[in-house]
């Protein structure tokens, strides 16, 4: 395995983590979105770094709260997998041709694993994520220069207008905003005609 695969890996798994507590902050509306203390959900107990470290100590713990005993819920060390996972095949599809791109790339990989679990979990998708992630991706297309504006604007058009006309139509009963905005940040990303590809 390569050197920065194995980092990358590494690098997920802490990501993974802090992507439980945003989830839950997120969710709960608890303040300190970003610098608050990590809890036990059960007992309210700060954690210490001692029961921070990324899948083991999960595994020390044996799925209990260090404090409350209490069970430690599945869903944490499988996003942590998951996101370790994603970093390392995101880092090996992108061959560490360019740093700034392949930044670019895991921030994209941790945004939508951590949609994809809140999703998952709460069966919404926060605007939190989403429109903030649309302007960097909307940003990116303008200043890398990767692809004609006309084909970045035409990208992002089609599935907002896609998604956006099935929410409307039915009132959104079929599809949720939050599908939208996710369209938006494909439209972006990929551009036309790739996005065609993508929502076919």
């Amino acid at each position: 395995m390569k050197i920065e695969i194995l980092i990358a890996i590494i690098v997920g798994l802490a990501f993974g983590s802090f992507a439980s507590a945003l989830i839950h902050r997120l969710h709960s509306r608890e303040k300190g979105l970003l610098t608050g203390r990590s809890k036990c959900p059960k007992c309210q107990t700060a954690l210490g770094p001692l029961q921070l470290i990324p899948l083991i100590s999960y595994c020390i713990q044996k799925a209990k709260c260090a404090f409350c005993k209490e069970p430690i819920s599945y869903r944490y060390p499988l996003l942590e997998v998951s996101m370790a996972a994603f970093f390392g095949l995101t880092t090996y599809l992108t061959e560490i041709a360019s740093l700034p791109w392949l930044l670019y790339y895991l921030f994209l990989t941790f945004i939508f694993v951590t949609i994809s679990f809140y999703d998952l979990w709460f069966k919404e998708i926060p605007d939190e994520l989403s429109l903030p992630t649309i302007v960097v991706t909307g940003v990116v297309g303008h200043l890398s220069g990767a692809m004609n504006l006309s084909h970045l604007w035409i990208g992002f058009a089609i599935p907002v207008l896609f998604f956006g006309g099935m929410f409307l139509g039915s009132r959104g009963r079929w599809i949720g905003g939050g599908d939208v905005r996710i369209g938006g940040i494909m439209g972006f990303v990929l551009g036309y005609p790739q996005i065609l590809v993508r929502l076919f």
